[in-house]
């Protein structure tokens, strides 16, 4: 397709966009008066990803390690170092991972487990389960040592676990039942079962609250993490090779699934009803049509390694990786809504003399750092551009863009 027939593509894109009222929920294409096939432009939800990057020069030996968010829509993550928390992030204006200080007596707390419970922050450190909300009323000793995974019941009723032990405690503190296992990479709470799923390296096991009991269900090597579905039917096991389907009882259905953008899993969550998978090459979501939307670096995460994945504030998703965290948002917009958003980011960062440029200089996409340059690729975009706002004003007769029409063609 040659520079031309681009052009007029995109400007026919960009004109029909924009051209029709967004709250409207026609078919896609009607029939006008005159019998002209007229586009209907309609809602659809877009993705894009928010960035918040963690400096690694200030200490290259910090690991982040979970993310999790509460009904204030705050974030949180815990770290080798400390509490951190995203800040001052935007579409395609990345933000930072800083040093979480609201509470004065957290800062010098070793925290080492954060979860999001009945939504709020719950955390654990070298000595108890805590929290901020309810008062603060929530302190429960644990006698650990720096447990890292745990998950809550449906009444304030905790399991718990460090590198060897794993116990069970209630509100008031008092250990119901202990036991030693080995390599727990994680531990959920079904709420539909009402019992917890208990993930090692080597092993899915589940815990009732009611007999006291763990008992294992499935058994394999290089198990990674592994998630109830919504409605506790079913499990999903992530391992070093792909995934793995199993009934409540533990028995596989189907083969281990090998098919997807990367068979490294490193988490496996259930949001929104939908599956996300952590691999060390990106994160993946399985959709309605059983194939996989793909999330990578750097397009829409800091690094590819991912560590954690949870829900996030206002239906988004939190994706942490090993630089950073990704938080993908899910907007409900038409293409002219979507077009003026990239409209505006043109007209304020890549217009040089008329000409739509590109530039350098940028560090993880900050648009602050950008210096616009001349190439031999200005005549390109300069023209594509031109045809649309051409197309847009024959269609809108939107004075502004009569204006970015004169300037690109002065420009050329």
């Amino acid at each position: 397709m040659n520079t031309k027939i681009k052009a007029i593509v995109i400007a026919w894109i960009f004109s029909t966009a924009c051209s029709s009222n967004s709250s409207q929920k026609e078919p896609a294409a009607i029939t006008n008066e005159n019998g002209q096939q007229v586009y209907q432009d309609e809602p659809y939800l877009q993705d894009y990803s928010i960035k918040y990057y963690f400096d690694e020069n200030k200490n290259e030996e910090t690991k982040l390690y979970h993310v999790a968010a509460d009904r204030n829509e705050n974030i949180q993550i815990t770290s080798s170092d400390q509490l951190m928390f995203p800040y001052n992030g935007h579409l395609l204006a990345p933000g930072t991972l800083v040093p979480e200080k609201t509470y004065r007596h957290m800062m010098d707390k070793n925290i080492c487990g954060l979860i999001s419970y009945q939504n709020q922050f719950v955390y654990t450190d070298d000595k108890a389960i805590f929290s901020n909300a309810w008062a603060g009323n929530l302190y429960i000793e644990h006698g650990l040592n720096k447990p890292e995974n745990f998950a809550g019941g449906d009444n304030f009723d905790f399991l718990i676990s460090d590198d060897n032990n794993i116990i069970y405690l209630n509100y008031e503190g008092r250990k119901i039942w202990n036991s030693s296992v080995d390599g727990i990479v994680s531990i959920k709470y079904n709420k539909t079962g009402k019992n917890f799923l208990v993930v090692t390296t080597y092993s899915i096991s589940i815990f009732n609250p009611q007999t006291k009991k763990l008992n294992q269900i499935y058994k394999q090597t290089g198990i990674t993490s592994a998630t109830f579905t919504e409605k506790g039917s079913k499990i999903v096991v992530g391992t070093n090779k792909g995934y793995q389907w199993l009934n409540a009882l533990g028995q596989p259905e189907g083969e281990l699934v090998t098919k997807v953008p990367w068979p490294e899993i490193t988490d496996v969550e259930e949001i929104n009803g939908s599956l996300w998978f952590g691999s060390i090459w990106g994160a993946y979501r399985l959709n309605k049509d059983n194939k996989y939307d793909y999330y990578s670096s750097q397009r829409w995460l800091p690094d590819n390694n991912v560590k954690d994945i949870e829900p996030g504030p206002e239906g988004s998703v939190l994706i942490l990786t090993k630089r950073g965290l990704g938080q993908i948002c899910f907007e409900e917009m038409t293409l002219c809504d979507k077009a003026m958003t990239l409209e505006k980011l043109t007209r304020k960062y890549f217009i040089r003399y008329g000409f739509s440029s590109t530039g350098h200089g940028m560090k993880n996409g900050n648009l602050s750092q950008l210096t616009i340059y001349d190439s031999d690729n200005d005549g390109l975009w300069t023209g594509m551009y031109l045809g649309g706002q051409l197309f847009r004003y024959a269609v809108t007769k939107d004075p502004e863009a009569w204006e970015n029409c004169k300037e690109a063609l002065h420009g050329i």
